[in-house]
Parts: C-alpha cells; sequence; structure tokens
C-alpha cells in the first residue's frame, strides 16, 4: 500500500550515497553538486551536456541533477575520464 508521494529508486534507497546527501535538496544545482562531491562545477556542467547524470535536464540556463542521479554515479565508482573534446586551453592550442 502506497501511502503517497513517489517510491525511491530501489538502487539509491537506503544507500549511503543517499545518507552522504541527506542534507540537500531532492534536485541539486551543479554548484551543489560541486560542493558534495568536490568537483569543479564547470566539470558538473560538461557532465551534464554528455549525460553522466541520469536525468539531468536544463529549465531555462540553469541545470537541475536530481539527487539519486548523484548517489548513483558514487555508487557506479564516478566516471573514468572526462573529455574536454575540442575545448583549447588559454594558449589556445587544442
Amino acid at each position: 500500500m502506497r501511502t503517497g508521494g513517489r517510491a525511491a529508486r530501489p538502487e539509491t534507497a537506503g544507500s549511503p550515497c543517499m545518507a552522504y546527501l541527506e542534507g540537500y535538496p531532492p534536485m541539486l544545482t551543479p554548484k551543489q553538486v560541486s560542493s558534495a562531491l568536490q568537483i569543479c562545477e564547470r566539470t558538473i556542467r560538461f557532465m551534464c551536456r554528455s549525460g553522466e547524470f541520469e536525468h539531468a535536464m536544463k529549465i531555462g540556463t540553469a541545470w537541475r541533477i536530481p539527487k539519486a542521479s548523484v548517489a548513483a554515479l558514487i555508487e557506479r565508482g564516478g566516471v573514468e575520464r572526462i573529455d574536454y573534446v575540442g575545448r583549447r586551453d588559454r594558449a589556445g592550442r587544442r
């Protein structure tokens, strides 16, 4: 019997990762995710664009990332490598 609200995702419900993110709202900003994971905010936005966070959405110009997606990323061990394809460094090199 369901008492209202959404059911928690089984793979993240009650996990240590969700406990780690307990003080955060259900939808996080890139700044909040950056703070929680100690990763550069620019990298978080790149991860949103590349699909690393399941169900991350852009509302206007602002990204929102579900807390469950952040927990799932932590549980699967993060990302192995992030390639900034096509970006130039400060000296103008590719």
